[in-house]
């Protein structure tokens, strides 16, 4: 679903290195091109808001601008978080564009020693928060409670902090359909898809010249050949970017 307004609780922009440039940013990610429309629209969105405070039309909508990606591995998930967390820290929308990121094996462990939900997610508002693998303990008998505890949380804070769940779509799916109240409050889902062959070649190219390096015809034919043998090995665990 694509949000309509972005309205995450106001800061001067100017205290912050505005810097940013989408299309740069942009320019060196490969693939993904449903991210690069999804991150061109929210871009829009922000600044399409911006322009109507300017002229005194800011709307009383408050809107959820938690996200669920979805898709394997290597498939520049986090990159392109990366860049959404720039984005809104740019423009003031949030206190720090480093993310913060919790796996489920960390919140369960925080749990066992009595921390509260809540407590762990008061400490990261005003930034964008990651939280892989999060269906395995939402979805979790022992930790039901976790749910009304969660979507309590996100009403309370929905403009102080963008909470991101990340995980195969399988999964995640399953929990949020399941729970029609938290899929409302998670409104933006984008999944990833796998790379092309061709999208790993031009990753290899761009990791070479980065650190400095030219590949001869000889040397760059044979990558396209490992590249090829690579893509097409079912049997190879790591795939995509990670390969």
């Amino acid at each position: 679903a694509e949000q309509e307004n972005i309205q995450i609780d106001q800061i001067n922009v100017l205290e912050y290195e505005n810097t940013f440039d989408l299309e740069d940013r942009l320019n060196n990610l490969k693939g993904n091109e449903k991210a690069k429309e999804f991150l061109r629209n929210q871009y829009k969105l922000i600044k399409t808001q911006e322009k109507r405070e300017k002229l005194g039309k800011r709307s009383n909508i408050t809107k959820y601008n938690n996200i669920v990606f979805t898709g394997n591995i290597g498939t520049g998930k986090k990159t392109v978080l990366n860049i959404l967390s720039e984005m809104y820290y740019s423009r003031g929308l949030i206190k720090a564009k480093s993310i913060v990121e919790f796996d489920k094996d960390e919140i369960v462990s925080m749990l066992e020693e009595g921390i509260k939900l809540e407590d762990i997610l008061n400490k990261s508002l005003g930034k964008v928060v990651l939280i892989d693998k999060a269906h395995l303990f939402l979805d979790d008998e022992n930790y039901k409670e976790l749910l009304p505890i969660l979507i309590k949380f996100l009403d309370a804070h929905k403009n102080k902090m963008i909470l991101v769940l990340n995980k195969k779509k399988i999964g995640i799916e399953k929990l949020l359909l399941l729970n029609p109240a938290l899929n409302y409050r998670f409104p933006i889902w984008l999944d990833f898809e796998d790379y092309s062959e061709s999208d790993l070649y031009e990753i290899c190219i761009d990791t070479i010249k980065n650190k400095g390096f030219n590949l001869t015809d000889e040397a760059n034919n044979y990558l396209k050949q490992v590249i090829y043998e690579l893509y097409n090995d079912n049997n190879l665990s790591l795939k995509n970017g990670l390969m």
